[in-house]
């Protein structure tokens, strides 16, 4: 990881722990570095901005309603939080909270690489699979689903393709970014709820971005099938 100056660590703990009042602090008393905007120094081979990690915890919060009554509270407030955050990268530093390139971390999250065939994705050629009785828009989905191209999921959906269709070796598309959906939320779940959390920056950045990039996936895909909204499968235990 590299070295990055102690109030910039401030910084990414407080943004991390949607710490609104810790971090509008930090940003009066230090006056806010612009820095921070391009790189908060994570990572070792890829920039984060900053305000990349409230984007992420906006996508996840953003559904805080489906939480379980006993999370539900603790994930509203830190919505809130995370929101007075947001609000100070949109009006103080004029930043697009729309806009994250998932793409650029994705050796921190399993994400399959762009180039790659249905092969890959499958382990049957899309030749095999149309023959088997597949059509070409499922194939296609679940391959552009598991490369993150939420461009491409959303034109395929349109063009009538099945986030349900099961493939060989029961591989199905809404399942599978459902599944790790859950996985990470397991994982992430301490940090969400556990005042006492050590924070570790690069595993627990890389999990929120996995998840924030995995949600906003499933929620396209079940935007194309919501009669499944009541049996979402990544909720926490």
């Amino acid at each position: 990881m590299k070295y990055y100056y102690k109030f910039y660590k401030e910084y990414v703990q407080s943004v991390f722990f949607t710490d609104a009042n810790k971090f509008l602090e930090l940003a009066k008393d230090n006056t806010y570095p612009n820095a921070l905007n391009k790189d908060c120094c994570v990572f070792s081979n890829v920039d984060l901005p900053l305000h990349y990690i409230t984007i992420c915890w906006d996508i996840i919060f953003s559904k805080y309603d489906e939480y379980k009554d006993k999370y539900k509270a603790q994930v509203q407030n830190k919505k809130q939080e995370n929101d007075k955050i947001k609000d100070f990268f949109i009006t103080q530093q004029n930043l697009n909270m729309d806009i994250i390139s998932f793409r650029d971390y994705a050796n921190y999250f399993y994400c399959i690489e762009e180039d790659a065939t249905a092969s890959d994705c499958l382990f049957h050629t899309k030749e095999e699979l149309i023959k088997m009785g597949h059509s070409e828009v499922d194939i296609d989905l679940y391959c552009n689903a598991e490369k993150f191209d939420y461009k491409n999921v959303e034109r395929l959906l349109k063009e009538g393709a099945d986030p349900h269709t099961e493939f060989p070796d029961e591989l199905n598309c809404i399942y599978r970014i459902g599944a790790e959906c859950a996985f990470l939320e397991t994982e992430l779940k301490s940090a969400m709820f556990d005042k006492d959390y050590h924070f570790n920056p690069e595993e627990d950045i890389a999990n929120l971005i996995g998840l924030a990039a995995h949600e906003k996936m499933y929620n396209l895909l079940l935007s194309a099938c919501q009669k499944f909204n009541n049996n979402s499968i990544h909720m926490p235990n």
